[in-house]
C-alpha cells in the first residue's frame, strides 16, 4: 500500500491489523431519541475480551438500546512558570487570571477551531501552574491546544519579562495519556453518558435480579477502595484501544479514556445501568482519522467530518457500556 502523503516521516509501510464488525446494537444519541442500529469496529484479534460485549449488546437490543450523550468538550494543557520566589509566582497568579480577555484573543489566532475558554492558576511555592481549558471544534484537539499554549506563553514571558528557559508547556496537571484523578474532576476530550434501563423478565432469564445487581455493585465498592482503583468499571482498556485503534484516534489516550463510573439502581424490579465516562479525547476529522481504513469506517458509522465527533463519542460510550452489561450479567 503506497504511503498516505500526510504520514510518510520515515515511511516503511503498514502493520496490518484484522478488522472485524461487531453485531449491531441498538444506539441513541444527541441527535435523536429513536434507537438505529450501528455496527462496531473492532481492530485486533477477537479473543475472549470480546465475548461480554457480544453478550451486553444482545441485552441492551433486547432492552430497547442504549441511550448516549455528550455532556461536555475541552481539550487541556498547563504550563508551568517558575520564579525566584514565592511572592512573584502569586503575583504572576494574579496577573494573568485578569488577562484572560486578551489570551483568548490571541488563541484565536493560532486556529480556526481553536479556543480558549477557561484558565485556572494553581501556586506551589515558587512554581505557578496554568489549567487552560480549550474547546477545538471536532478533533480531538490536542496538537490545537499544544501549539495555542505555545503562543500564549511566548506572550506571557514577553509581557513579564521573564527569562528563557522559565516555563514548561506542560507541568503534568492535564491528565494527558495518564491514568488520574484529574480526569474526573475536569472534561479533558469529550464526557459522554450513557444509559440502558434492563427489563426483570430479560434479567430472570439469566437467573438474577436487579437486586442482586445491586448488592453486587455495593459490595465492589469497598474493593475498589482497598485496591486503590480510579473509576469502577470492570475494564475497558482492551475495547477502547479496539475502537480506536479501528477509527483513527490517538491510542495513547486509552490511558485516560479507560476511565469509567459505572452506577446501578433498581426501579419497579428493572435495573437501570449508568455509564460516565469523564473524557474521552476523539476526533472525527484530523489525525489518523484521514488514513485510508480509518475514513472507510467513520464514514459508515456517519462520523466522518465536521459535526460528527460527538456522535463518535456517544457511539463508543454506549459500547463501553454494553460491555460492562454483558460482564455485569456473566459475573
Amino acid at each position: 500500500m503506497p504511503p498516505h502523503p500526510a504520514f510518510t516521516e520515515n515511511y516503511i509501510g503498514y502493520a496490518h491489523l484484522p478488522l472485524h464488525w461487531l453485531p449491531a446494537m441498538l444506539f441513541s444519541g444527541s441527535a435523536g431519541n429513536v434507537p438505529e442500529p450501528v455496527t462496531i469496529p473492532w481492530a485486533g484479534e477477537l479473543n475472549n475480551t470480546v465475548l461480554p460485549y457480544l453478550q451486553g449488546i444482545e441485552a441492551c437490543n433486547m432492552a430497547g438500546g442504549i441511550h448516549a450523550l455528550v455532556s461536555a468538550a475541552l481539550m487541556q494543557r498547563c504550563p508551568v512558570f517558575s520564579f525566584g520566589g514565592m511572592p512573584e509566582a502569586h503575583a504572576f497568579a494574579e496577573s494573568v487570571k485578569a488577562m484572560l480577555p486578551e489570551l483568548q484573543a490571541l488563541v484565536r489566532t493560532t486556529g480556526r477551531y481553536v479556543q480558549l475558554q477557561n484558565l485556572q492558576t494553581y501556586t506551589e511555592g515558587n512554581f505557578c501552574t496554568l489549567m487552560l481549558s480549550f474547546t477545538t471544534g471536532d478533533a480531538a484537539g490536542q496538537n490545537m491546544a499544544t501549539i495555542s499554549t505555545d503562543a500564549l506563553c511566548r506572550m506571557l514571558q514577553a509581557h513579564f519579562g521573564l527569562p528563557k528557559g522559565s516555563w514548561f508547556i506542560e507541568g503534568n496537571m492535564s491528565g494527558d495519556k495518564k491514568y488520574s484523578s484529574a480526569s474526573f474532576l475536569i472534561t479533558r476530550g469529550r464526557r459522554v453518558n450513557a444509559s440502558v434501563s434492563l427489563p426483570a423478565a430479560l434479567l430472570a432469564e439469566k437467573g438474577l435480579s436487579a437486586k442482586s445487581i445491586v448488592a453486587l455493585w455495593q459490595s465492589d465498592a469497598a474493593r475498589f477502595i482497598r485496591a486503590g482503583e480510579k473509576g469502577n468499571v470492570f475494564g475497558i482498556a482492551g475495547p477502547v484501544s479496539a475502537v480506536f485503534t479501528a477509527t483513527g484516534q490517538d491510542v495513547a489516550c486509552v490511558a485516560e479514556s479507560a476511565l469509567g463510573l459505572l452506577r446501578v439502581q433498581e426501579n419497579n424490579q428493572n435495573l437501570d445501568v449508568y455509564l460516565t465516562l469523564p473524557g474521552l479525547p476523539v476526533g472525527s476529522v484530523g489525525g489518523g482519522t484521514a488514513l485510508p481504513a480509518a475514513k472507510a469506517i467513520l464514514q459508515t458509522l456517519d462520523c466522518a467530518g465536521e459535526g460528527k465527533a460527538n456522535r463518535l463519542a456517544e457511539i463508543i460510550g454506549a459500547f463501553l457500556l454494553a460491555g460492562e452489561v454483558g460482564k455485569m450479567l456473566g459475573v
